[in-house]
């Protein structure tokens, strides 16, 4: 005598398949509408849960039960076996502990890459400045005057010889530099008087973030020494006239 298990697979089998009533041995496919003979009308009685996987509300049926036999089962496993990444809050909170350190490492990381005590945009053009005003002041004790733009070129005299400069003992400097925000100083002689400034930020001239120094009013530096190319081929940069002369 075959089992209920065996008979359920059975019928699954036939599905779609031509059959013959055991009552008047009519064919027909399977499954017939209702489960019943369409010539003698008789009901055919398939096993206890036999359903047939031609409907789509069959289906979704199963694959819900399939689903709760799934969740049963986990549970009489315990917890260690019902583990859901997405549903647990230790699982979450690892997560969040586990960028909290990434993040504070990457951080620490670039801490130790950038610069400390890194002299802002305004420090650095105040030295410049500074250096320059020196460098004028030391041109105009060997000339005799200060360099005028459109006859010794303005503060590029202080790198190169003008045509007719007596007495220049430069270079005063091993180069023109920018200001901190990229743009070039500004240098003119206003009444005799030399006047030399940054643009600032905003890199407009005449603005109330200028930033000038009085070269009147500053004294030659006794640490002061031009470059000299003869002794020296590699330029001293202005970083160290800047060290010098703020001691």
């Amino acid at each position: 005598m075959s089992t209920h298990k065996e008979q359920k697979q059975y019928f699954d089998y036939l599905d779609g398949k031509k059959c013959s009533c055991p009552y008047c041995h009519a064919t027909f496919i399977w499954p017939p509408q209702q489960l019943a003979c369409p010539e003698c009308k008789r009901t055919m009685r398939p096993p206890i849960g036999y359903s047939s996987g031609n409907s789509p509300e069959n289906k979704e049926q199963i694959l819900k039960r399939i689903e709760r036999d799934r969740e049963r089962k986990l549970q009489k496993l315990g917890p260690r076996w019902n583990f859901r990444p997405g549903k647990s809050p230790k699982f979450l909170f690892g997560i969040i502990f586990l960028f909290l350190i990434l993040g504070t490492a990457v951080v620490s990381q670039a801490n130790k890459a950038t610069p400390k005590n890194q002299p802002s945009r305004e420090t650095l053009t105040n030295q410049d400045l500074e250096v320059l005003a020196q460098a004028l002041v030391h041109y105009k004790i060997d000339v005799g005057e200060f360099p005028l733009a459109h006859k010794d070129g303005g503060l590029s005299a202080l790198v190169t010889v003008p045509p007719d400069a007596k007495n220049w003992n430069g270079p005063y400097i091993n180069g023109l530099h920018m200001d901190g925000w990229g743009r070039p100083y500004f240098y003119e002689i206003v009444d005799g008087k030399p006047r030399l400034l940054s643009r600032g930020p905003d890199r407009r001239l005449k603005t109330e973030d200028d930033i000038s120094i009085d070269v009147m009013s500053v004294e030659p530096h006794p640490d002061f020494i031009p470059f000299d190319p003869e002794t020296n081929d590699r330029p001293i940069p202005m970083s160290r006239l800047r060290i010098s002369i703020g001691n």
